[in-house]
């Protein structure tokens, strides 16, 4: 469907549905995160792909996490799409990046720890106890 309706080549059109499908699960999956009433219980990660290919922009995107969910659903929904200055890690220099060209990040998240969530509010002694038993 894409090659009938954009002038591009086939390899063109390949990249463009495995960028668009890449960023339209990982916003899946934070939109879905947004419907769990613990989800503030978890660092969720920016997760960029390891390799010479990843944009500087992704990998400072990873570094600079964790994030609560509200950061990761910011960073995915306005900073992803932003231009932002980096230092190419190839060149030295400064230049401009948009992450979401191109995209082949995706997020995950992992609970906190019990102390994390009690010095939070999110739990209270008891139950803070109870988890530190139960591991």
């Amino acid at each position: 469907r894409v090659l009938e309706r954009v002038d591009v080549g086939e390899n063109r059109a390949e990249l463009i549905v495995r960028t668009e499908t890449a960023k339209a699960t990982a916003l899946g999956r934070i939109m879905a995160w947004g419907n769990d009433p613990q989800r503030e219980w978890y660092w969720h990660h920016w997760i960029a792909t390891p390799d010479d290919r990843t944009k500087d922009v992704s990998l400072l995107f990873e570094r600079e996490g964790p994030y609560t969910w509200g950061q990761i659903l910011r960073r995915w929904q306005v900073d992803h799409n932003r231009p932002v200055r980096v230092r190419n890690r190839w060149t030295g220099r400064m230049e401009t990046q948009v992450s979401a060209f191109n995209c082949r990040c995706s997020v995950a998240r992992t609970p906190k720890e019990p102390h994390e969530l009690l010095a939070e509010g999110k739990i209270n002694r008891e139950q803070f106890q109870e988890m530190e038993d139960a591991a």
